[in-house]
Parts: C-alpha cells; structure tokens; sequence
C-alpha cells in the first residue's frame, strides 16, 4: 500500500500509525524519494513524503511516479494530510475535522484555480477529472461512515479581516472528537487565503476543503485522498492545527485499512 504525504509533520504523523517498521531489502535500488517501509495491521505500508518547500501538484506527480516505478506491485493508494476548509450550511467543518475525498457524480473532481496567496478574487478553472479512489476502498470507506450531529456554527462572514493570525476565534463543540465529512476536494498549485474567494468555489462546485497535491496525480496515482482540516482558507489563516490535522487524518487512515480485507484481488482500472 502507497501512502504519499507533503509535509514532515504530515509523514511523522503516518509513521507514528505504524504498527512495525521495516528494513530495506539488500536489493533495493534507491531513488530521489525518502521512503519509510512498515505495517499496519496486516497491510504493508510504504511511505514518501515532498522535498522541503516543494509542495504543489508538479513535485506530486514526480513523487508519485518515482514511487510506482520502484513499487509496481502497490495497488492500494492513499494521499493523507492537511487541507483549508470550505464549510457551508450543509456541511459546519471546523478545525480537527477530516474531510475524504469520496466520489461525486460518478467521479472524484479535482479543479485548478489561478488566485495565489494574494488576497482578492480570480476566476476558477476546471481541469481535470482525479481517477476514481480505488474500487478496494470504496467498501471501506461507506462502513466508517457516520451520521454527524447538527451542530449548527458559523464562521465570520466571508469578507472579515482578522486582526490576527493567531488564536480561535469559534465556540467549542460538545465534544472534542472530530468529524468526518465525505465529498468533493478541491486541489491546486497555490494557497487558498481569500474567504470570498472560497465561498464562491464553494457555492459553484460543492468542494468541502482545498488541497495543494491531488491534481497532480490525476493520471499517475488513482488515490484516495484524505484531509485534516488545519485552517479555513481565509485571512485567519495560519499553522497552529498542522499538527493536530495531520494526526487526525493519519489516525482516520488507519482505521480505513483496518476495514480493508488482506486479501484482495486488484482489478485495473480504466
């Protein structure tokens, strides 16, 4: 099983799912990728994470390429880590939480979009179309679904300009335990950071977070792409739940491969 992260937080917190890590086999021929072979459960596992300061769809691909090349046998594919929360009426996502990137009429989408880290409106653009998960996961992932309460919440309005960047600005939850939500992610090269902006791809296309690398693996690594959500992608903005989100998401993973049954038998997708 290949599972891809992006930033160390995020591959510290998959190695700490690990049930046993393993040594490399004295054949291995190494590649650029820095990989961590263990299990869980009775799945073997093997991880890779992004170079330092090379996030984004392009070194994604390179990652994922270079992974199957070296590991052409993996046929379970995960992409698990942190992403930027597009809540709505219809789904109160709130930091902690953790988003699966699930099948939406008939496929997984996966948009580009050209605003950047500045902070006012740009036009949106639909790519491509990300590979459907793996049909292997699919079973899995509707037998950890659960009904989440109404817990009705909302954030400032769209256009509100924190005066920091640190801190929480919400009311708690009754409980502390985070929920999962099932729907469509939005990926891109740059940083989502525009509230309006958010809202608006929101509204248009249904997207539950924004995401940095799962367009890059549209043809190369049919994944299923797993998300903590760390911000809201707005001028609140900043790193405090990284950690956290990577845990949760990483922690939702291996639940997911404990409903996977060890013996499988792979059909190639077209």
């Amino acid at each position: 099983m290949g599972w891809i992260t992006t930033l160390d937080k995020e591959m510290a917190a998959a190695r700490a799912m690990l049930d046993e890590e393993h040594s490399f086999p004295q054949d291995y021929q190494f590649n650029n990728n820095i990989y961590t072979l263990g299990r869980i459960g009775t799945h073997n596992i093997i991880l890779t994470y992004l170079p330092d300061g090379k996030m984004g769809t392009t070194t994604a691909a390179i990652i994922a390429q270079q992974m199957c090349l070296t590991f052409p046998n993996i046929h379970i594919r995960l992409m698990v880590g942190i992403g930027g929360a597009a809540p709505s009426a219809a789904h109160d996502i709130r930091l902690g939480d953790v988003i699966v990137g699930t099948p939406y009429q008939g496929q997984s989408r996966v948009i580009q979009n050209d605003f950047g880290k500045r902070t006012d409106s740009s036009k949106i653009h639909i790519m491509s179309a990300l590979n459907r998960p793996p049909d292997v996961l699919l079973p899995a992932v509707n037998s950890l679904k659960v009904q989440a309460s109404p817990l009705w919440r909302r954030l400032n309005p769209s256009d509100y300009n924190y005066l920091s960047h640190q801190g929480t600005c919400a009311l708690p939850r009754p409980t502390a335990a985070p929920i999962i939500h099932y729907g469509l992610i939005a990926s891109g090269n740059q940083v989502m950071k525009h509230g309006p902006t958010r809202d608006r791809i929101q509204a248009e296309l249904g997207i539950l977070c924004f995401e940095m690398e799962a367009a890059g693996l549209v043809d190369i690594f049919p994944c299923l792409v797993i998300r903590g959500i760390s911000d809201y992608a707005d001028s609140h903005k900043n790193d405090r739940w990284r950690g956290y989100a990577a845990a949760v998401a990483s922690a939702y993973a291996k639940e997911l491969l404990g409903a996977v049954p060890s013996t499988l038998r792979i059909h190639q997708q077209t």
